[in-house]
């Protein structure tokens, strides 16, 4: 599958500037080799697409988790498990890259929106590739959610009026 969102990865790399990054592309290992250059004191992990679940067993967490190439390639299941163990443990970023839909020949899952904004993932990019749709998603918990005007103080805590309602 061709690297079509190359330089949305480079961007977000030099918005986010990662400490740390686990690769989940067994087809692509040069996309973060102009960034380590740059910064040799990111540290950088690539997972093969088998057992991923057990791959991770005792990885700590990464600043940013990039996906491709895998989730397409498993059931859908077991990529939803990879997905929700990316998104609560292993990543304070997570970027995942997935062709769409059911044009998509030889894949073992397929693919819609709806998929990923169950897991309370953001679509970010959408690229075209010999006529078929490939869609960049991302999870960051700092923007997962806004904060909604109800939940601050002004609404909750009001001592002046302490001692006068009966509550």
């Amino acid at each position: 599958m061709p690297s079509v969102y190359t330089e949305d990865v480079a961007r977000l790399l030099e918005r986010f500037r990662p400490a740390s990054i686990l690769q989940l592309d067994p087809e692509d290992t040069e996309l973060f080799s102009r960034y380590l250059q740059a910064n040799p004191a990111c540290e950088i992990e690539h997972l093969g697409r088998s057992d991923i679940i057990a791959q991770l067993k005792g990885k700590g967490r990464y600043a940013f988790s990039f996906v491709a190439n895998t989730l397409e390639h498993l059931d859908k299941e077991a990529a939803g498990q990879v997905i929700a163990k990316l998104r609560d443990i292993h990543s304070e970023r997570l970027f995942v890259v997935v062709p769409m839909g059911n044009d998509w020949e030889g894949l073992a899952s397929t693919w819609e929106l709806s998929d990923f904004v169950a897991f309370g993932m953001r679509l970010m990019s959408s690229y075209t590739t010999d006529g078929k749709r490939l869609q960049m998603y991302k999870f960051d918990i700092s923007d997962y959610k806004d904060t909604p005007d109800w939940l601050s103080s002004k609404h909750w805590a009001h001592p002046e009026r302490w001692d006068k309602e009966r509550w």
